[in-house]
């Protein structure tokens, strides 16, 4: 095996599968709850538990709405993976508003793939993906961190400067031939920019793209192509494990983007003059 490969016998490759294992027993499990709502809730809740495991202490997985600076408003999102430390977020009774620039990823949850389910979820993600995350062009990203300098700013055709969406379903309807046909016809009538990272299937496949040699598999700007991994496959392994993989790549490079708080709501900019102490103040 060369140093560059990663070792699924390795301390974290371990751990990761075996709480792989024990989400899709949890995500079967779910079936016993009637109530279609809540049996979707209780998946989501396995999956943001299972990705705890990987998601930095800098980052939350809460769910909710993404609005951008122009008042534009995301569809509601399953799982949301949003920086903790730096944007504020806003609450109206228990719904959530997370600001476009605050958000790493999202990820929608499905409990069964058919063609329908998966053209809601496509579409429910390139919700997000519309989103203006520029600004209007005045958003730029923070070098270092909070507190750092001014970098360059945020581009919509740099998959770095994206959100990464991810369509994640607990089994399939269909075969992963048709899932394959209905994504690709789906992706000819979007833009690039609104297309998903990636799409999986506890035990049955997992889909992202075919990109230039040292780029991740989850860049849709620069993809040539749509690549299927399925787990019988001696070197591949399960889908969730790539969930995970994928997701923790993305995130150590999502950058820290910086938009001015008055682009969301202002704030008195008119004072009343001429009535006395109105004076200058002593210079120092």
């Amino acid at each position: 095996m060369a140093e560059s490969e990663p070792a699924q016998s390795s301390i974290p490759g371990r751990i990761i599968e075996s709480h792989a294992r024990e989400a899709i027993e949890r995500m079967r499990t779910a079936d016993v709850v009637t109530h279609k709502g809540e049996r979707g809730r209780a998946r989501e809740e396995v999956l943001r538990q299972y990705l705890a495991e990987i998601v930095p202490a800098g980052f939350d997985v809460a769910t909710g709405f993404i609005i951008d600076v122009h008042g534009a408003q995301s569809r509601q999102q399953d799982l949301i993976i949003v920086r903790r430390d730096y944007h504020p977020r806003f609450q109206v009774g228990g719904a959530h508003f997370y600001p476009v620039e605050s958000v790493a990823a999202v990820i929608e949850v499905k409990s069964s793939l058919n063609k329908t389910t998966f053209l809601e979820a496509i579409e429910n993600a390139a919700s997000v993906k519309r989103l203006d995350r520029t600004g209007g062009g005045q958003n730029y990203l923070v070098n270092g961190g909070s507190g750092g300098s001014r970098g360059p700013n945020v581009q919509t055709d740099y998959d770095d400067h994206q959100i990464m969406s991810m369509i994640v379903a607990a089994r399939s309807d269909v075969s992963w031939e048709a899932a394959h046909r209905t994504f690709d016809e789906a992706l000819r009538k979007l833009p690039r920019s609104v297309w998903p990272n990636s799409v999986a299937v506890a035990e049955t496949f997992y889909l992202s793209y075919d990109v230039p040699d040292g780029h991740p598999r989850t860049h849709a700007q620069i993809a040539t192509g749509v690549r299927m991994y399925l787990p019988e496959y001696e070197t591949n392994v399960e889908p969730l494990v790539d969930v995970a993989g994928d997701l923790w790549s993305w995130l150590r490079v999502a950058p820290l983007i910086d938009v001015a708080p008055l682009r969301y709501f202002a704030t008195s900019d008119t004072f009343r003059q001429g009535d006395p102490p109105d004076s200058p103040l002593p210079a120092q």
